[in-house]
């Protein structure tokens, strides 16, 4: 995958032409305020847009938080032959995050003595119902 800063590079052309190329996915990280306002990422070859939210929402408060944008690229070859995009469409990419999730958390809970319900929890709430596309 690539990254890069959108404000530093406002028009995206260098790198929209190499990661065709290579097939990768383009992350555009939008941090200025005014950045996801004026320059549209995803309409300018971004696959994924990451906003730094505590900005747009909270100002100069004490919270955290983002914003992940899928400009609707297939990130993964598929997870057991499923392809997330045919899956899922609009929710693609928070359907992997999830399910990444799901891979790498539950497991390492259940290792865990002072979480000894949260792996059956995530399994009985997150089954994998979320790939079929309603």
């Amino acid at each position: 995958m690539a990254m890069i800063e959108g404000v530093l590079k406002p028009w995206l052309q260098h790198e929209d032409l190499l990661h065709r190329c290579a097939r990768i996915p383009l992350i555009c990280a939008a941090t200025l305020r005014i950045s996801g306002h004026v320059q549209r990422h995803s309409k300018l070859g971004a696959d994924i847009v990451t906003h730094y939210a505590a900005r747009w929402i909270g100002g100069p408060g004490t919270g955290v938080g983002g914003i992940v944008i899928d400009g609707g690229l297939d990130v993964a070859d598929g997870y057991h032959g499923t392809s997330f995009w045919d899956a899922c469409g609009s929710r693609a990419l928070s359907a992997k995050l999830r399910m990444g999730a799901m891979r790498d958390v539950a497991p390492s809970a259940e290792q865990d003595s002072s979480t000894p319900g949260y792996s059956s929890w995530v399994r009985r709430r997150h089954t994998g119902a979320e790939l079929v596309r309603t």
